[in-house]
């Protein structure tokens, strides 16, 4: 803008000066003509140059023309034939498309491509209305003279052209310049349109995907139930908001408005909370003493003198009572100290107790200055109490510390105390009383004597406990107690926490050995006293031969007795098979076997062949097999434990006979336990099958147990609610049959049975187990020595397929 206004000025200026001669109009149209060429490239290869340049350009258009006028002569007379019409000039280049590619540097007229016109031959005169590499400017009417065509181009005039040029590539590079750079801005706007593209992308995809979900709900299979048509349904509401764009630059600050009005006040706030104590200050300085008080009033008459008792260690020491402790028979020595338990008043024993217990207790019966404790003697009754030590703030002397009763102490060394001064009615009581005790052990710690629990009522529910095992139990102690929380038993007593009371029991700790508990009723044994240690709980009808058969190695020394839900009866279905008198070592397949019989048991705890002969008659004492089928009811679900122990080898499956849950051997080994974990679900019923064998001679052990959420974390035996479901038909004995025939050649092959003879047939047959022809004859009598065909005939029952 700047160069523009200097070049406007510069043309306008020196174009009066131009009107002074003919010669300086023709320099300075063919200026501007030469001009027009070096432009023409640009305008034909569309650039559409920025404002800056375009001014740029036009300023140095003026310069130029500005210049070519400076240097033109005043030879003619003639100068208005040109400028008088500027009109006609410009609209002329209006408009026009000018020549491609750049002008080659001239050095006269006719080497810039312009031909002399012939201004005399009107003939000659060239076409002004056409453009071939330049466009000329219309001649005027006045015409030009001879004299102003010169031949020749003047030096100056060429210097001068050679300098625009120069100036022409400074600008061109300069519009280069502003290109290159205009070509950065427009790239950075292309990525930031990218960008912005990238993130409405970004945004409508996560849309899309949200509607997809919704659609996918709605389109799963529990909606794809087609009902009849409904009405409309109301708009949807509205979509989700689209994500902001990112942040533009910030704008330049804006300025700043004037300020608002003053606001009304705002209501008060709530009060806060009350602030931490400050530090407490330091101490002021003692202020000064005070004026005496007027004098009190006359006090009443003092006792008659008693010159003979009064005196030191001659006067009578005073007496006071509380409830539960008195001063008795006082002289000038001191008064007997009592105190009171289960209701009786007895005195307490010297031996231990301390002086400063004597300050205590005198406080405590109202004397705020204390006092002494001296040997008094004189009791009668019980001694209570001995080696009392009380601390300081007591309010009676059953809450200091001491031993209940005095073993060695007679009524002569019951204690004393002489307490000082006047007794007033601040008095202390009794913080352990009798009501205040929780159990019994704590009575008996604070000296009071339990009470005797009254005698159950008559048909009430006992449990039987005895000191040995077995069914029935052969000697030790018995005993039958009822509901209660018994936390410890010694010497045939057993403390009732529940009725705060003894019972003669004849219960010792840590001996009980077996127990049968009824229908209605539940026990929980403790290993530790006051409920503490190791527990189990058993739910009555239940019969409980061995506690260590159970699972449970621990003998209790506490016991709870409580009423229970009536829970069904745990029911197993046994089965046995015999291995027929040979050998079983390994767990074999009950197909394989001969069936002895079944039975129903509450539990598969058995120590004994005697004890599943119980059940199931005939079964032997060795070689034998034994499976168990029951349903385990899941109340509460979670991780549960399994364990089976057995003297030889045993299997327990949960679900099926196809999922084994605890593999305790499959061959024959000592008594031991295994135990694996299976996660239970809630509300579910699961059949279990238990199996076990017994090869050769020795004891026969098996048991089933179980621990989970349903037990309360205790190892228990394990407990089928129903006997019935899921078990399989018995299967049938073995039962082969015989045909025996004879042939009256001699056999070397099997033969065609239709061709031998028929002698006879038995069935009842266990097994095919024959080595010589005498049990072929118990058979078939008439079996004969030599060429013979036996034939049995049988099904076999597959029960594990392999």
């Amino acid at each position: 803008g700047f160069l523009s206004a200097i070049g406007v000025s510069l043309a306008a200026s020196l174009l009066g000066l131009s009107r002074t001669s003919s010669r300086s109009s023709i320099l300075v149209s063919c200026e501007m003509k030469a001009v027009a060429s070096a432009e023409t490239p640009l305008a034909q290869r569309r650039v559409m140059p920025k404002p800056g340049t375009l001014l740029v350009t036009v300023a140095a258009l003026a310069c130029l023309a500005a210049l070519a006028v400076v240097v033109t002569d005043s030879r003619s007379s003639r100068p208005t034939m040109l400028l008088d019409e500027p009109e006609l000039y410009m609209n002329q280049y209006q408009g026009q498309v000018l020549s491609a590619g750049p002008p080659a540097p001239c050095t006269s007229l006719a080497g810039c491509g312009v031909s002399q016109p012939n201004y005399e031959n009107p003939a000659s005169a060239p076409n002004y209305n056409s453009a071939e590499g330049m466009t000329y400017m219309p001649s005027t009417s006045s015409g030009v003279s001879a004299e102003d065509q010169s031949p020749e181009i003047p030096a100056y005039f060429l210097d001068e052209e050679a300098k625009s040029e120069k100036r022409m590539k400074r600008l061109m590079h300069v519009l280069k310049k502003s290109r290159k750079m205009q070509d950065i801005l427009d790239s950075k706007v292309k990525k930031l349109q990218d960008f912005v593209d990238e993130e409405k992308t970004s945004i409508k995809n996560q849309v899309l995907q949200i509607n997809q979900k919704d659609s996918d709900k709605i389109s799963s299979p529990s909606h794809e139930v087609v009902g009849p048509r409904g009405p409309p349904g109301p708009p949807g509401v509205n979509g989700l908001a689209a994500a902001n764009g990112i942040n533009g630059a910030p704008g330049p600050e804006g300025p700043r408005g004037r300020q608002g009005d003053t606001g009304p006040p705002g209501a008060p706030g709530a009060r806060g909370a009350k602030g931490s104590s400050g530090q407490r200050g330091v101490t002021g300085v003692q202020g000064i003493k005070g004026i005496v008080g007027p004098g009190g009033h006359t006090g009443p008459e003092g006792p008659e003198d008693q010159s003979g008792t009064w005196g030191a260690n001659k006067y009578f020491c005073p007496g006071a009572a509380t409830k539960d402790m008195r001063l008795m028979d006082c002289n000038t020595g001191s008064c007997r100290l009592e105190t009171r338990y289960n209701g009786v008043w007895g005195s307490v024993c010297d031996s231990g107790f301390s002086q400063k217990s004597a300050d205590v207790l005198c406080k405590a019966l109202g004397f705020p200055e204390g006092g002494k404790a001296r040997r008094h003697g004189g009791g009668a009754g019980p001694i209570w109490l001995s080696r009392v030590n009380c601390v300081g703030n007591e309010g009676d002397i059953g809450d200091c510390p001491k031993t209940c009763g005095a073993p060695g102490c007679g009524h002569g060394n019951d204690v004393g105390l002489c307490c000082y001064g006047f007794v007033n009615t601040k008095k202390g009581h009794r913080k352990n009383t009798r009501i205040a005790m929780k159990t019994v052990h704590q009575l008996r710690s604070e000296c009071y004597k339990p009470d005797a629990c009254p005698a159950m009522a008559k048909g009430a529910k006992t449990v039987r406990f005895n000191q040995n095992c077995g069914n029935p139990p052969k000697g030790g102690w018995q005993s039958s107690m009822g509901i209660g929380e018994y936390a410890r038993f010694s010497k045939g007593v057993c403390d009732d926490d529940k009725q705060m009371c003894v019972h003669k029991c004849g219960m010792e700790d840590n001996q009980l050995g077996s127990m049968d508990i009824p229908e209605g009723l539940a026990v929980k044994l403790y290993d530790g006293r006051a409920f503490t240690g190791s527990k189990i709980t058993y739910y009555g009808p239940r019969r409980v031969d061995c506690l260590n058969w159970e699972g449970w190695q621990n003998r209790p020394s506490s016991i709870k007795i409580m009423k229970t839900k009536k829970r069904p009866r745990s029911a197993w279905t046994v089965r046995v098979f015999h291995g027929g008198g040979r050998a079983i070592n390994t767990m074999p397949s009950s197909a394989a076997l001969d069936y002895v019989g079944t039975g129903v048991t509450n539990f598969i705890n058995f120590h004994s062949a005697g004890e599943i002969a119980k059940v199931v008659s005939g079964t032997p004492t060795y070689n034998y097999m034994v499976t168990f089928y029951g349903n385990v009811k899941v109340t509460t679900g979670g991780k549960y434990q399994f364990c089976t122990t057995s003297s030889d080898g045993s299997y327990l499956y949960v679900g099926s006979i196809s999922h084994m849950v605890v593999n305790n051997g499959p061959g024959r080994h000592g008594v031991k336990q295994v135990c694996n974990y299976e996660t239970l679900k809630s509300g579910n019923t699961y059949h279990i099958i238990v199996k076990m064998f017994k090869g050769g001679s020795g004891g026969s052990t098996i048991q089933a147990m179980w621990s989970g959420p349903d037990t309360q974390g205790n190892s228990m035996l394990l407990t089928s609610s129903d006997a019935v479901s899921a078990v399989p038909p018995p299967p049938r004995k073995s039962n082969w049959a015989l045909r025996m025939f004879s042939a009256s050649w001699n056999l070397q092959i099997i033969p065609d049975i239709d061709n031998t003879k028929y002698l006879g047939s038995k069935t009842g047959i266990k097994m095919v187990d024959f080595s010589n022809l005498g049990q072929l004859r118990n058979l078939v009598p008439s079996t004969p020595s030599s060429n013979y065909v036996w034939v049995f005939y049988g099904s076999l029952r597959i029960e594990q397929a392999g």
